[in-house]
């Protein structure tokens, strides 16, 4: 019983060195992102950034403003950026509940199919969408352009986003910083929403 005891415990060393290896495979880890990479970190600012972008010139689309060199490159800047974050989130590492570094690419995509994909596919396929009719044409079509609201479900996002950045900050004074201004900002833009939905509705006749 003890031999047969001691050669199962090898065998479970083993699979879970074998699988340890696979998960750690310099070819495939080459291909994955590790999730607290400098890199990473940039992508992870960029996105905040277009995040907050929209939720400032969204609600904007109740004035009708026109369209402008800036506003029309930032567009399809947002649109092929969000387009490759769906890109980049099947190739980024997580950190499971146990606090080990996910790297196989296999979990990290059904991780990603589970929880987040539906939601990015939603905003992305809207966006696109947008640019294949053509939103801001008159008459029926006009009416189209309220699909530009679905970029607020992107604020689930910006909140992840926040905590994530959060953790790249060591001093404890500038985390409770940090979580003033988060706070401050969403504030901020539901004060802007909401001022711009009553006008909306003052303007119904």
């Amino acid at each position: 019983r003890t031999s047969l005891s001691n050669q199962s415990m090898m065998s479970a060393e083993e699979a879970m060195k074998g699988a340890e290896r696979r998960r750690c495979h310099p070819s495939l880890r080459q291909m994955m992102i590790e999730p607290y990479s400098y890199g990473h970190l940039v992508w992870f600012v960029l996105s905040f950034l277009l995040i907050m972008y929209d939720m400032v010139t969204v609600p904007l689309e109740t004035f009708e403003p026109g369209d402008v060199p800036f506003t029309i490159a930032m567009t399809w800047v947002a649109r092929v950026y969000w387009m490759l974050d769906i890109m980049v989130s099947f190739r980024t590492g997580y950190i499971d509940d146990q606090g080990a570094v996910i790297m196989d690419q296999r979990q990290v995509a059904r991780r990603y199919m589970k929880r987040q994909l539906p939601f990015d596919a939603l905003v992305v396929g809207c966006d696109w969408l947008e640019a294949i009719i053509g939103l801001r044409a008159t008459g029926v079509l006009k009416s189209w352009r309220m699909l530009r609201m679905v970029r607020f479900l992107r604020l689930r996002k910006a909140r992840e986003i926040s905590e994530r950045l959060a953790e790249y900050v060591n001093s404890e004074r500038l985390v409770v910083i940090a979580s003033v201004v988060r706070m401050l900002s969403l504030l901020l833009c539901f004060s802007h929403i909401l001022a711009c939905l009553w006008y909306a509705l003052g303007g119904i006749e």
